[in-house]
């Protein structure tokens, strides 16, 4: 008798990624939190910051100085902007709490 263990999955991430770009909220109260991490981590590091919490929607990666700024709100089209030559990542999350 062969017996196979897979790996159960239980939920797929799907992030939307835009380089040189900075996320403009529309509302002080959205940031929940700056998270710093140490030299060798990436970006990431940012999105899984960002998936482990609840609220969070939105995240800035400074890729510099390898910090995140964690959004409680969606990013849509006009709150992207992108210059081309800034040093941030904006990762957009599509949470939805009811699956």
């Amino acid at each position: 008798m062969i017996v196979l263990f897979l790996p159960m999955i239980n939920g797929l991430i799907s992030v939307e990624i835009h380089r040189q770009a900075l996320f403009l909220s529309n509302s002080s109260c959205a940031l929940l939190r700056n998270v710093s991490f140490s030299n060798d981590a990436s970006m990431q590091s940012c999105i899984w910051e960002c998936q482990g919490d609840y609220d969070c929607q939105t995240t800035t990666y400074d890729h510099e100085n390898k910090t995140c700024m964690l959004f409680s709100e969606e990013c849509t089209k006009n709150s992207i902007i992108s210059d081309g030559s800034t040093r941030y990542s904006v990762i957009c999350f599509r949470k939805d709490h009811r699956e």
